[in-house]
This record gives structure tokens, C-alpha cells and sequence, in this order.
């Protein structure tokens, strides 16, 4: 144990009580040694402890301050000047770790109230049993950049994987936000709707252009899977039919959401559970994270660069040229008083907005820790990141054995 004296002592998670066992240990001058039992051996009084710790953890949601009066033990005997509150809970762990976990969990609770995001955390609008992988998003996502982007590929691939998933391509809706010459410009491809995220994966136009990138993610999966020895061949049929759902003659409604889901980085356990029955657990883990990778890659190739030509002989028809694409403003046929009018009240509904989106962000962000404070459990997609993040921490360093989830 680190010395009571030293400032690492401080850095140490649960270190009040930490300090109250070893000042009983020094002061009853007790004799103590420590022997790691494995888990599931058959030990009596390790599987007490196990029994007692899960009896803990689930007064702890009852009990508003866990179950140990840390401010008692800390007077008593801790020689510390203050103890860092949050709300009536004292943190008995690093305070700088502490304050990025509050940073984070704010950044991340606002991430998730985003207007293209909001739908898949929000448990009224969608079915609480559809669930997402997010460790293949999260880990295709740090494979794209790994902490750094060092040239102009991996930055075009990383900003086009940031669109996609947000729905932020510049497809004519988008277009029409910044720039008034768009309003009458339908969808490059079909030239018969409104060019949406939404319209673009089901638009007639493109229809060859997505057959042709699905066709290159399953002959490049197929590829990959012949690393690996399968209990039984997996024909292309198959894995047609579990990752692109709507190619099965029952659910062919399945195309648009199954093709957004794609390029928003998403995998459905639906998808993952049918791919462990032609594989395995491990290999449909692996298939996951290539999936979104390889249909990505295609969708650029084959269908965004079709599109983008398509738009420019589009914009050349209808004589938009450079200098009016320019434009970074919508202009406006309105008076002045009639504009000062519009924008007062524009300024004031937004302001309204951001402070409504800003305190629900705080209450959804206080929820979070409370739950992370109290037992350790922790938002869906932010369990899956740390989780991916902390494994790759391991594997750089093996010698920090203190991490623990600020469990009860």
C-alpha cells in the first residue's frame, strides 16, 4: 500500500477508506497477508464476500451516500483539509479524473441529444429491445484515426464517416441551408424528389450504384472469413441475406433503414446474432467493425462519387456556377424592418432552444453520474467506448492495476 504520507495516496480510488483499513492495521499493530483467491474456487469465505459486496451494491441505489459515512471516517482519523462533494456525495477518488468524467459525460449527454441521434437513446420513440453494437462503432472509429491524422486519406475517410453518421453530407437539403440557389434543385439522380439523406438510399438512380457497393462489402467479407477456419462454409447467400436484411424475401421494407444504419456506423445484435450462428462469437465480433468499414469504403467509391458527378452536370445545366456556390447566405427580398423583425425572433427561439437542449443535457448528465457515483453503471454508449478505450489502456500499460468503476 501506498504511504499514507504520499501524494499518490490521494490518486487512489476509495482512499478514505483505503486509509481508515491500514490505520487499523497499523494501529492494532495487526499482521496482515493478502492471498488472491480465484474467483469461483469453491472458497467459503470468498464467496461471503462476493454475497455481502452484491447485497452492498444494491442498497447503495437506496441509499443516497452509499453505505459507509465517509465524512465520519475522514474526521476521525483522515488528515485531509476538505472533502470534494457532489451532490450530498462525497468523491473519495482523483478530483482531476473526477472533473473529466463530469466534462465528458456532459459533451457525450449533449452528443446524444442531437436531432439525428436523439431517436436511438430515446426509449418512447424506439422499441427498448432494439439494441445497437456500439463497440464495432467506437472501434471502427479509433481505427480510422488513432489519435492522429497524418494524412489527407484518413482525414477525407474520418470526415466522411463524421457526415454520414450525422447527417451532414451535402446533399441538396442541406445545401439549401446556407445557399438559396438550391431551392429548386431536385435530386441529382432521379431528378423527380427532394434529394434527403433518407431519399438517397432508397433513390432510383442510385439503385445499381448501392448493389454494386453491397456486392464488394460481401465478396471483401467472404475474403476475410477465409482467414479463419468456419465450422461450416459460409455461402454468399448467407451472409446477403444477415447483413443486408431486406435481400431476405420476407422483410424487403427493411432497405432504408438497413442502409442508413450502415452508414451511420451502425450493426443491429440482430445482424451480430446471425452472424455468430454461420461463425462464432469472436469472428462476428471482428465482422462487425469490417462490415462498417468495408461498406463505407464502397459507398464512396461507388455511390457518393457517382452522386457528386451527377450534381455537378446538374448545377452545370441549371448555369450555377462557382461564384454563386460562394455564397455562404441566403439572401433576402424582405425591408430591413421586416429582416430586423425575422431575426429578432429567430434569435429569441434559438436562444429559447439551446437553453431548453442546455438544461436537458445537465439533468440527463446529473442522471448519468449519480448512476456512475452511486453503482458504477454507466450509459449504453458510453460503457461500450471506455470499455474500448480502457482495453486498449491495458494493453499499453500493464503495471496500472488501481483503475476501478467508481462502484459502491
Amino acid at each position: 500500500m501506498v504511504s499514507r504520507h504520499g501524494r499518490k495516496f490521494l490518486k487512489l480510488n476509495n482512499y478514505i477508506i483505503l486509509f481508515a483499513i491500514y490505520d487499523i492495521i497499523t494501529s492494532k499493530r495487526l499482521d496482515i497477508e493478502i492471498h488472491k483467491v480465484k474467483g469461483h474456487s469453491g472458497c467459503h469465505w470468498n464467496d461471503k464476500a462476493d454475497t455481502i459486496a452484491k447485497i452492498g451494491r444494491e442498497t447503495a441505489v437506496v441509499n443516497f451516500n452509499r453505505l459507509v459515512d465517509l465524512q465520519f471516517i475522514c474526521n476521525y482519523s483522515f488528515p485531509l483539509l476538505f472533502l470534494p462533494v457532489w451532490h450530498s456525495i462525497e468523491i473519495d477518488r482523483r478530483v482531476r479524473q473526477f472533473c473529466r468524467i463530469v466534462s465528458e459525460s456532459l459533451e457525450e449527454v449533449t452528443w446524444s441529444l442531437n436531432s439525428n441521434w436523439k431517436d436511438y437513446f430515446d426509449n418512447q420513440t424506439h422499441d427498448i429491445s432494439t439494441e445497437w453494437n456500439w463497440t464495432a462503432h467506437w472501434r471502427y472509429l479509433n481505427n480510422i484515426n488513432k489519435s492522429r491524422v497524418d494524412n489527407f486519406d484518413t482525414n477525407n475517410t474520418l470526415i466522411n464517416f463524421i457526415k454520414s453518421s450525422n447527417n451532414l453530407l451535402l446533399t441538396v437539403d442541406n445545401l439549401r441551408k446556407c445557399n438559396d440557389i438550391y431551392d429548386d434543385v431536385p435530386c441529382p439522380a432521379c431528378r423527380d424528389h427532394e434529394e434527403t439523406l433518407n431519399h438517397l438510399v432508397i433513390c432510383t438512380g442510385l439503385e445499381q450504384a448501392f448493389l454494386t457497393a453491397e456486392k464488394e462489402t460481401i465478396d471483401k467479407i467472404q475474403k476475410y472469413l477465409k482467414r479463419f477456419k468456419c465450422k461450416k462454409s459460409v455461402t454468399i447467400n448467407e451472409l446477403y441475406i444477415s447483413i443486408f436484411e431486406y435481400r431476405n424475401p420476407a422483410f424487403p421494407e427493411l432497405k432504408q433503414r438497413n442502409r442508413q444504419e450502415l452508414l451511420r456506423g451502425l450493426i443491429s445484435h440482430t445482424i451480430v446474432k446471425k452472424l455468430r450462428k454461420l461463425t462464432s462469437k469472436r469472428i462476428a465480433s471482428l465482422l462487425s467493425l469490417k462490415i462498417i468499414k468495408y461498406f463505407h469504403e464502397a459507398f464512396r467509391k461507388h455511390v457518393w462519387k457517382l452522386r457528386c458527378k451527377m450534381m455537378n452536370e446538374l448545377e452545370e445545366s441549371l448555369h450555377i456556377t462557382h461564384q454563386d456556390k460562394c455564397k455562404t447566405s441566403r439572401t433576402h427580398k424582405e425591408d430591413a424592418e421586416t429582416q430586423r423583425d425575422h431575426y429578432r425572433h429567430t434569435l429569441t427561439a434559438f436562444r429559447e432552444q439551446k437553453a431548453s437542449k442546455y438544461n436537458e443535457g445537465l439533468c440527463q448528465c446529473k442522471d448519468h453520474l449519480y448512476r456512475l457515483v452511486t453503482t458504477g453503471l454507466l450509459p449504453p454508449w458510453k460503457s461500450r467506448k471506455i470499455t474500448v478505450q480502457h482495453k486498449n489502456n491495458n494493453n499499453n500499460n500493464n503495471n496500472n492495476k488501481n483503475y476501478d468503476k467508481v462502484a459502491a
